[in-house]
């Protein structure tokens, strides 16, 4: 991420998503959603307040990674990331963490704010490695992702550029 500061879509708007790269300020509320969804994703271990300030230290040295934090207002809703790794872009930590306000649709807009970023950051194929029986996996089927493997409890899965998403 280097650092540098990337705002999609309309900054505090309350009608549409917009999207923030994560900064400092953020680091509590990525460490607590992720380890309260720990069952979701592949490292299932609670993360320390040390742990995620020496992983927020490092993310911010890869240029080529970027956690957006997905915002109604200034109200965060939930996270997307996405880096570069190995030539392919990687979905990473979906999380949506409000739902009482039903932002129907919101993720969506936002995963695919973010699909074109980093489609113009270098145009690439887009991963996303998901743990079996997570029900995010419903949520990339229905924006245009598609599963290309299946093992040992991990679900791969190939965005199809240009697809539209249902």
């Amino acid at each position: 991420m280097s650092a540098q500061k990337v705002v999609l879509g309309n900054e505090g708007d309350l009608s549409s998503p917009w999207i923030q790269t994560a900064e400092l300020r953020h680091q509590d509320s990525l460490r607590r959603w992720k380890n309260r969804h720990a069952a979701s994703f592949f490292y299932q271990q609670a993360i320390s307040d040390k742990a995620q300030r020496d992983w927020f230290k490092a993310y911010l040295r890869r240029s080529e990674d970027f956690m957006f934090m997905v915002m109604l207002g200034d109200q965060a809703i939930g996270c997307i990331g996405i880096r570069l790794r190995g030539g392919i872009w990687d979905v990473y930590n979906v999380i949506r963490v409000v739902s009482s306000i039903k932002p129907a649709g919101f993720m969506s807009l936002a995963f695919n704010l973010i699909i074109k970023f980093a489609q113009g950051v270098r145009s690439t194929s887009i991963q996303d490695h998901i743990v079996a029986g997570n029900s995010a996996i419903s949520f990339h089927l229905k924006n245009g992702c598609e599963v290309v493997c299946e093992r040992d409890g991990r679900i791969t899965m190939l965005y199809q550029v240009g697809r539209p998403s249902s």
